[in-house]
Parts: structure tokens; sequence; C-alpha cells
């Protein structure tokens, strides 16, 4: 039976007051400062390619309020969506928002490059391979910044379609490729060995390689839906995926891929 519903979840858009992404977003956001930001300059500039409609752009800009950074949509509706919400919360100064698809990244490129470059699967899954994406990608790193990858798990993938008893996707999915559900496009999906390899061909120093969630699944029942309004227990569950995170051994059962690479400083 084929599944109804995408399991990706690299790329996941907001879903209020679920269990899945609520942990997702905390767990990113620790491992952003436990490995990111305090290897950057203070104040420093940054370039979010994710499909939030600038959601992590607008956090960063909250969080760090010296920084400025650009955005980048997939169409320029979504960069005027995303630069209302910006304009809205106070962020417009600090966070530019654009439009751009793969091909038109280098009109993005700033003086010398940017300290921090994060993003998902989205700008990838419109190229037949990641790898041209992702050196696009790494032209705006500044010699010496921080390249931060956040991308869908394939062997997690697998499991999740399995699950929902959806042999020919999981197969897909072990293949590298999600074929997604109705309404939602063909993915990319990446294991820790592809991520070094793409590193190596990309001349990035792969600093930091770790994944999660590790314990709860992306389509989990009802007794899941339930963490989120039960703060005690939700507190347990972060807790336990937190001390995943920092366990380098447990990072490729993660759902979800996070590389961090950075750009040798004499890098042209």
């Amino acid at each position: 039976m084929k599944n109804d519903r995408t399991v990706r979840v690299g790329c996941e858009e907001d879903v209020p007051g679920r269990l899945y992404g609520r942990l997702t977003d905390a767990l990113l956001w620790t491992a952003l400062q436990q490995s990111v930001f305090s290897r950057l300059p203070h104040p420093f500039t940054f370039v979010d390619a994710s499909a939030r409609a600038g959601r992590w752009a607008r956090r960063i800009a909250s969080e760090y309020p010296q920084s400025t950074g650009v955005h980048i949509a997939a169409t320029p509706e979504a960069a005027r969506e995303a630069r209302a919400r910006s304009d809205g919360a106070g962020y417009g100064r600090q966070v530019r928002h654009v439009a751009a698809r793969p091909g038109e990244l280098a009109g993005l490129l700033d003086d010398g490059g940017y300290d921090l470059v994060f993003h998902d699967c989205s700008l990838l899954n419109v190229c037949p391979q990641p790898e041209s994406g992702l050196r696009e990608l790494v032209r705006l790193v500044a010699p010496g910044g921080l390249m931060v990858s956040f991308l869908p798990s394939r062997w997690h993938t697998a499991l999740e379609y399995l699950g929902c008893g959806d042999l020919q996707a999981a197969l897909h999915s072990l293949a590298g490729h999600d074929p997604g559900g109705p309404g939602a496009p063909h993915a990319h999906l990446f294991t820790p060995g592809q991520i070094r390899l793409l590193c190596m061909a990309l001349d990035l120093r792969l600093d930091t390689l770790t994944g999660f969630p590790g314990l709860v699944l992306p389509a989990a029942g009802s007794f899941y839906e339930q963490f989120p309004h039960q703060e005690a227990t939700f507190a347990n569950v972060l807790k336990m995926e937190r001390e995943l995170l920092i366990d380098p051994d447990s990072g490729a059962r993660g759902a979800n891929l996070l590389a961090v690479s950075s750009r040798p400083a004499g890098g042209g």
C-alpha cells in the first residue's frame, strides 16, 4: 500500500504542537550552540538556505543581534512572505530575504563571503545530484568560515517507509532518493559516509558529524503526540536525545544528519 504522506524530516516545514518538529528544533539549536556559534567571530554574517520561511534566520538574529544575514527562498512569493514575517518581528534590518535557485547563488556573494552558511535539503532537491548545489553553497562561505548541513538520512527514511508498509519507497530511500508523498517533491537522502566523501570533494574539513532525533520516529503514533502537552515527559525525552547527541557513535541512527564543516582559510 502506498503511504499517503512523505516521511521526510530534514526539509520539514513548521508543524506547531507536534512532538517531532519541536524536538528536532530543540536538538538542532543545541547542536548549533555546541558546535557552531562559539567558533564564529562576533559580529558575524550568515546565510540561511532552509525551507523554513526564514525561521532560522530570525532565530539567529534574535539570539545574536549584531549579526546580519541573508535568507534564500525558493520563489519570490516565499521571499516576500519571509520578509513580512521578519519585518513584523523587528528583524527587517538584520535579515535580507531573496529568491534564488541553483545557478543563481553567485549573485549573493558578499565581499569575502559569509562566516556561516546553513542549509537543509530544500535547495539541493532541485539539482540532479546534490554535489552541484553544495558546490554553489560552498562558494558563499568565507575562507575560514563554516558550512552547516542539515540533511535527511537514507537509513532512517527507509525505516520509516518500511514501518508504513511501503516497500518500494524504502528501496528508493536506500538508493538515496525519497520519492515523497502526494504533493511532496523528490528529495536526496544521505549517509554519514556520503557526507564525508562530499566534504572531501568540496575541499571542506568535516569537523562535526552527528544525527538526531534517534529515539523518536517522525511518523510516531498518538502516544508520542501527547508529549508536547506533557512538559515533564517532553523534558525527559529531550534530555535522552541530548545525551545521544554528544555520543559520536549514535549520530548515524538519527533521522537527520548534521554536518559542520569548515572552509580552509587559504581556500579559493
